[in-house]
This record gives structure tokens, C-alpha cells and sequence, in this order.
């Protein structure tokens, strides 16, 4: 019950799934509010500086590796993505609002509360299926 490999998998898991929500509760931020007022290229795009916020938000990348001494999580962001929460007349919410609301209110929660309801479950199947191959 307490090992250690099934415990980093459970918590790489959530975690990944947090990381993946942000990302595309991000995306939708910038959708709406940076690149929703702004004019259209001639080929439906929107028009923006370099593009990167968007590829960045589209295509995110990072890596969650677990050990049973504990997790590690590595995100890329563009580095001027914490200073739109920050603009004067923008105040976008981009950044604090969905790390802080999605991975600290929802994914720890849910990590702490839904712990034993997926150990039951991922150990009654490793159990089914060490009797299905003997």
C-alpha cells in the first residue's frame, strides 16, 4: 500500500492534469481578452507582435517527473506572462488567477480528498490483472 511508485504515479497524475488545465484556461484568457479585440490578418489569424504567447498557450510545454521521494514540475512560459496580470489598463488575469485558483484550490484538494478512491482502484486492477495473466 505505501509504495512509493504508486504514490509519485497518483501524484504525477493530478498534477499533470492541473498543469494541462491552467494551460488551457490560459489559452482562453488570451483568446478573449489580448487577441480577441484586435484586428484579423487576411488569412483569419490574429494579428500579434511575435506569436510566441499564443504558440506557447497552443503547444505547452512541460514535464512532471515523479520518484517516490517526491514529484518535480518544470514549466516554460513566455517571461513577460506574469507581468499581463500587472498591466495598468489590462489587468488580463493570465497568471495568478488560474495557478493559484486551478492547481492550489482544485488540484491539491483533489489530490488530498481523492487519494484512497484511486489507490482502491488502481490496486484492485493491478490485483485483476496479476490473476488474468497467471
Amino acid at each position: 500500500m505505501d509504495d512509493p511508485d504508486q504514490i509519485a504515479k497518483y501524484f504525477t497524475e493530478y498534477v499533470n492534469r492541473g498543469f494541462r488545465r491552467i494551460f488551457e484556461e490560459q489559452r482562453r484568457i488570451a483568446a478573449a481578452k489580448i487577441y480577441g479585440k484586435q484586428a484579423y490578418r487576411t488569412d483569419g489569424t490574429p494579428r500579434s507582435r511575435s506569436g510566441r504567447l499564443q504558440q506557447a498557450l497552443a503547444s505547452p510545454t512541460f514535464s512532471i517527473t515523479g520518484s517516490g521521494s517526491g514529484i518535480s514540475a518544470n514549466a516554460q512560459y513566455p517571461t513577460y506572462l506574469r507581468f499581463l496580470d500587472m498591466k495598468r489598463l489590462g489587468n488580463y488575469r493570465i497568471y495568478n488567477r488560474p495557478v493559484w485558483g486551478i492547481l492550489y484550490k482544485e488540484t491539491f484538494n483533489d489530490i488530498r480528498f481523492e487519494f484512497s478512491a484511486w489507490l482502491r482502484k488502481n490496486l484492485a486492477d493491478s490485483i485483476r490483472e496479476s490473476y488474468q495473466q497467471s
